[in-house]
């Protein structure tokens, strides 16, 4: 994904908080320290507090905002609209 950021031009990123290596926070990182018009969108399962927590996190990163799975694709929609 990040190799895609770099060799691409993207106007929305859309990442998963928890995943194997990069984590989704990582991907933020680099992402808004490079590309800080970059647009991002994270998402995760969400459920517990921790991740409350990392939803913060992401938001404090750049992310325009946090959806917890099950996505409602209408929400999202909107919110990309909004985002445009």
């Amino acid at each position: 994904g990040l190799d895609l950021l770099h060799n691409s031009q993207i106007d929305l990123l859309i990442t998963d908080l928890f995943m194997p290596e990069p984590s989704g926070i990582n991907i933020i990182m680099e992402a808004k320290s490079k590309y800080p018009e970059l647009k991002i969108i994270a998402v995760t399962a969400g459920g517990s507090s921790e991740v409350v927590d990392y939803c913060e996190l992401a938001k404090n990163l750049g992310a325009y905002d946090v959806f917890k799975k099950p996505l409602d694709h209408q929400e999202l929609l909107n919110t990309v609209r909004t985002m445009f």
